[in-house]
């Protein structure tokens, strides 16, 4: 058996093929000859691409100190 090496858009694909699938990941790798814990790792690294690591939170000091004061 030889590796198939997959470009990232390649590997976004066949997440996204995995998600609308409904199958279990385990069927979904094997069906597609890919390691089960591979698949896991490089869907881990290209989710959300696009988005911030972090998210800015915003403190309501105002309204806290109301609740707590209550």
């Amino acid at each position: 058996m030889s590796r198939k090496h997959r470009s990232e858009a390649q590997w976004l694909e066949l997440i996204n093929v995995f998600e609308k699938s409904g199958q279990s990941q385990a069927d979904f790798c094997a069906e597609q000859n890919v390691s089960s814990a591979y698949f896991t790792q490089r869907r881990r690294a290209l989710r959300n691409l696009d988005e911030p690591a972090f998210a800015e939170v915003k403190p309501q000091a105002a309204y806290t100190f109301y609740l707590l004061t209550r």
